[in-house]
């Protein structure tokens, strides 16, 4: 796919429609830092919760795997 995508861009190829995210982006004008851009993306807040606990939850199944894993290991091991 990514040879694909290089010969297309080598040929000239561009895509007529091209996908741009909505974002907000916010000129803080009359503040201690005018004419700074500041890139805001509302998605992000929204998202980053339930990321985290993802996160979370899945650091928790490892660790549980793990610990199954190295009792398998063991059994294994162990002579009948």
């Amino acid at each position: 796919m990514g040879r694909w995508n290089s010969r297309q861009l080598e040929n000239g190829y561009v895509p007529e429609e091209v996908a741009i995210p909505d974002l907000e982006i916010q000129e803080h004008a009359g503040s201690a830092a005018a004419g700074l851009v500041v890139f805001q993306q509302p998605l992000t807040e929204l998202y980053q919760r339930p990321v985290e606990a993802a996160r979370n939850r899945l650091a928790d199944l490892e660790l549980e795997f793990g610990i199954e894993k190295s009792k398998v290991d063991v059994m294994r091991r162990s002579p009948v």
